[in-house]
């Protein structure tokens, strides 16, 4: 997910909100992501 789409500042803002609130959240990943060695595809 391109770090400079609306997708990805929207799932950024509410896994940020989720942390910032105590609540537990499962964030659905992949590990095809090749932009970085320790980056992931958020689904």
């Amino acid at each position: 997910m391109d770090s400079a789409s609306a997708l990805f500042k929207g799932t950024e803002s509410a896994v940020m909100a989720a942390f910032h609130s105590k609540t537990d959240v499962t964030v659905y990943y992949s590990a095809t992501c090749s932009a970085l060695e320790n980056t992931a595809d958020i689904k």
